[in-house]
């Protein structure tokens, strides 16, 4: 059984299978994501939103900034000591792991 799962995934590799199978999964989350923010939105009225934006306090703004970035941090560190857990310290590309998710 274990034979024939490890002959299953070489080929799998070698024909870049799976790497094909991620792109397409991938543009598949996307195109959902895209069409469920499309009717999220729809019935918007992008006038309120922006009267709500100015009249909240610049002070509420700056917090909600600053909240983000310190999540965005610990993320970051999460990972790294995730990434030290598994034994992988020497693989960590700063470039990568500093970079914003989307």
């Amino acid at each position: 059984m274990l034979r024939s799962v490890r002959r299953t995934m070489v080929f799998l590799h070698e024909k870049q299978i799976l790497h094909k199978v991620g792109v397409v999964l991938s543009l598949t989350i996307i195109a959902v994501a895209c069409f469920v923010l499309y009717h999220m939105l729809r019935d918007l009225d992008f006038r309120e939103v922006g009267a709500a934006v100015r009249a909240t306090k610049a002070r509420q703004i700056e917090l909600s900034a600053l909240f983000v970035a310190v999540g965005y941090f610990t993320l970051t560190f999460y990972d790294l000591f995730a990434l030290r857990r598994w034994g992988a310290s020497r693989a960590i590309r700063w470039d990568i792991t500093s970079a914003p998710a989307c």
